[in-house]
């Protein structure tokens, strides 16, 4: 596969393909996917969103 002088620099996004990346990467990096807290068996920090809540 050769080099095509032509299809550089690549087409500018349309603001709809924009859209769709930057709102996956926000869900991926906002601070509840990485905040952590002791698990009650074990005492190891484990990311809230694999944690459920105790029973009272």
């Amino acid at each position: 596969m050769g080099f095509d002088k032509n299809s550089f620099p690549p087409k500018a996004l349309k603001f709809r393909e924009w859209h769709k990346i930057l709102t996956r990467y926000s869900a991926k990096v906002k601070p509840s996917q990485f905040i952590e807290s002791g698990c009650a068996v074990c005492g190891y920090l484990i990311p809230m969103k694999y944690l459920t809540p105790l029973a009272d």
